[in-house]
């Protein structure tokens, strides 16, 4: 299911794209180009030797390319050339939005002291400094805006759209029947678009869907919500859900 928080997440990456090649730019000369696909991978594997910044394996044609510090509206990573490394894809996807401490200490990387000192004098030497509060700001209006314009653009559709028939009334009622599960009371208690934290690994995320889980017979209703730290979809039972405040109501 797309919800509006995947456009919010599409545009504060944008945003972090944007403002990190404007920094190159001003600051080392470098265009946006150089900062994209086959052209800075070709300049990462000059700087890295052609191997994974985090384990030292040879990437060769598998490189992707790792924002150190993650670039979401939690971290603030942009998308400049001192916050770009090269990884093989087993480290991408492990560190995902770990900052560098919590990746290095979470799978005990070897040498770990040393890599971190060398990632973060390389970092800068290019000039990549800590999120402003301004930015900070900036990103956490542009999240809680995008998302609102999603929402009220797609509502003014919907009731432009013509009435349903009687005949599609009817199908939707037989739908209604065969569903094996009732959210009324779970959607009731955790709306589309309220805030939730789980009481198992404390993470905050706006609730976007329901789903049921398990084997026919025995399945398991479930809340399906989108954490804010890394825009990642994650589901837990109702009962390790709690309803919280909008973060950014007061924005």
């Amino acid at each position: 299911m797309v919800h509006k928080g995947d456009a919010s997440n599409a545009a504060v990456r944008a945003l972090l794209t944007l403002t990190g090649e404007n920094h190159d730019l001003a600051v080392l000369g470098t265009p946006p180009g150089e900062l994209r696909g086959k052209k800075l991978k070709q300049r990462l594997a000059i700087d890295f030797n052609n191997k994974c910044a985090y384990c030292n394996i040879n990437v060769s044609d598998k490189m992707e390319v790792d924002h150190v510090i993650p670039m979401n509206q939690k971290s603030l990573g942009q998308h400049m050339y001192g916050n770009l490394v090269p990884a093989c894809k087993d480290c991408n996807r492990s560190k995902r939005s770990l900052s560098l401490e919590e990746f290095l200490d979470k799978y005990s990387v070897p040498n770990a002291s040393q890599l971190k000192h060398k990632l973060q004098s390389r970092a800068r030497r290019y000039g990549v400094t800590p999120p402003s509060d301004s930015l900070r700001s900036l990103v956490a209006n542009l999240y809680l805006e995008v998302g609102n314009l999603v929402s009220k653009e797609a509502d003014a559709i919907l009731k432009k759209l013509p009435a349903p028939s009687a005949e599609t009334k009817a199908e939707a009622k037989k739908i209604q029947k065969k569903s094996e599960f009732d959210f009324s009371e779970i959607s009731e208690k955790f709306p589309l678009g309220s805030w939730v934290r789980a009481s198992r690994d404390n993470l905050l995320g706006e609730v976007i869907d329901y789903s049921l889980e398990g084997p026919i017979g025995k399945r398991t209703p479930y809340v399906k919500f989108m954490v804010f730290e890394n825009g990642a979809k994650v589901r837990r039972a109702p009962s390790q859900l709690v309803k919280v405040k909008n973060p950014f109501r007061n924005l």
